[in-house]
């Protein structure tokens, strides 16, 4: 199968992972780091999040440069980490990051292209 073009694909999957990933983190850091299935849903988040971004950046860059203020690139860092480092995981830098201010930006931007470029 080839890769969806349409940018709206690739926020749609923002809009539900980041979605999804606030319910789980919502559990609590005890629950987070005591429990190796929230830990594994919360790390397909993470990948899930930084695919989409690069696909963002790939298929609608003017979307991207339009929110200036969001760190795009330290999701893709991130799913990059998470993927190929996975034995090297630190999970409370983890929760450090996605509970932080960069996350919080990077949802307020995806948010509002949703809001301007989803009309369903």
């Amino acid at each position: 199968m080839s890769e969806p073009k349409d940018p709206r694909y690739y926020l749609r999957l923002l809009l539900e992972s980041l979605t999804s990933l606030d319910e789980y983190l919502s559990t609590g850091l005890d629950e987070f780091l005591n429990n190796k299935m929230l830990q594994r849903a919360i790390l397909y988040c993470v990948i899930e999040i930084g695919e989409g971004v690069r696909r963002l950046i790939k298929y609608a860059p003017d979307w991207v440069a339009a929110h200036p203020q969001t760190n795009w690139s330290g999701p893709i860092q991130f799913r990059d980490k998470t993927s190929h480092k996975y034995f090297e995981i630190d999970l409370r830098l983890v929760w450090d990051n996605l509970t932080g201010p960069q996350m919080l930006t990077l949802k307020e931007s995806v948010f509002s292209l949703a809001k301007e470029h989803l009309q369903d």
